[in-house]
């Protein structure tokens, strides 16, 4: 299995964080500072986004409406280069779900194909006369992303995995070499990043200790469920990366710490 993105204990964020999240009461936008990883198997960029499981004092999880589809959703977002993963899982809880909270240990990453990669992906192999092993002319499906991840830089803030699949790109760090003893080739932003097929997400319980009546995507609604109900939602919604992330929860008994062994876990 992946290794956790980092400790078990479970801390509150700073206050001069969670003030600036409620004064500036707006949410991010744009990708200019998104952070990338390029799989060189396929030179394709693969989206860095981090998110959270929210979780309520009596271990019920908080679901937000998406914001083009009529379905439930975690909240979660880019992660870019001027924030650590923890603040980027934070602010992204803020801005569409109006919760505030203590972060947990971050989850293994999940790493899954696009919804629209997977389209073009089915369309390219239909319009081919292909299955999925590609066939005569058919594509071939895409080499899955490797599991073991290690954290590079001054405190853990940015993550490169320690085979020579994927590399950082865009953020500054020094980039690993491929299997031919040279560095991976560095893609243009300008295209990929639109059509980018990969994302690796990094999902954080966050145990609700605010929920604000105005936030900055007041617009989405607001869900109370079991973690089983929860579980139920994103199977039948076909978001099988949500899937995982609250199967690791409630494998892990996470949703079930109480508020007291929170406070004593930051003592």
């Amino acid at each position: 299995a992946a290794a956790a993105c980092h400790s078990s204990s479970v801390k509150p964020l700073s206050r001069d964080f969670t003030d600036s999240l409620v004064k500036g009461n707006s949410s991010r936008q744009g990708r200019s500072l998104q952070r990338w990883l390029v799989h060189s198997q396929t030179e394709e960029l693969v989206r860095q986004v981090a998110g959270t499981v929210p979780i309520t004092r009596d271990g019920r999880i908080v679901l937000v409406s998406a914001s083009r589809k009529s379905e439930w959703i975690l909240p979660k977002g880019g992660w870019d280069a001027d924030e650590t993963r923890e603040e980027c899982a934070a602010r992204e809880t803020y801005e569409e779900a109006g919760l505030l909270g203590r972060l947990g240990a971050c989850l293994d990453p999940i790493d899954y194909e696009t919804s629209k990669a997977k389209k073009r992906r089915l369309n390219m192999m239909l319009g081919e006369g292909g299955g999925e092993s590609g066939g005569a002319g058919g594509e071939v499906s895409r080499p899955p992303l490797p599991k073991r991840i290690k954290k590079v830089g001054e405190g853990g803030s940015s993550y490169s995995p320690t085979g020579p699949e994927l590399t950082e790109e865009g953020t500054g760090k020094s980039r690993s070499k491929n299997a031919s003893g040279s560095s991976p080739k560095k893609k243009s932003s300008n295209s990929d990043a639109k059509n980018y097929s990969y994302v690796r997400l990094l999902l954080f319980p966050l145990y609700v200790s605010e929920v604000k009546n105005v936030w900055p995507e007041k617009g989405r609604l607001r869900k109370l469920v079991d973690i089983d109900e929860a579980i139920k939602i994103m199977e039948k919604e076909d978001r099988g990366y949500f899937k995982r992330g609250l199967e690791m929860i409630k494998d892990r008994g996470l949703h079930l710490l109480k508020p007291d062994s929170l406070e004593d876990n930051v003592k």
